[in-house]
């Protein structure tokens, strides 16, 4: 999405260009929500979310539902992807 500046608007108001969606850029963006096996501790939880941060993808772990969501744009990653940075952690991950 491009965002200009029109001075001709004495508020300066922006206006948005090429308007796509609540997407960045284009992207397609996925979400699922993935179970994990072997989380024990808020120790994961972090661990966990530093593998996403890791690979740039959005995620919000649950400790007490043991799962995770995930937010990733389907053209740079896979869900097997994420599944398997997260089981190189030493979690297991099933959709």
């Amino acid at each position: 999405m491009e965002m200009r500046r029109v001075p001709e608007n004495p508020f300066y108001m922006d206006i948005y260009i090429g308007y796509r969606g609540m997407l960045k850029g284009g992207e397609k963006m996925k979400e699922v929500t993935l179970k994990i096996e072997g989380m024990n501790c808020r120790s994961c939880v972090k661990k966990i979310e530093g593998v996403l941060e890791e690979i740039g993808v959005e995620g919000q772990v649950n400790f007490e539902q043991a799962t995770i969501d995930v937010k990733f744009d389907e053209a740079k990653l896979e869900i097997s992807n994420i599944q398997e940075s997260i089981q190189a952690k030493g979690y297991k991950t099933t959709v």
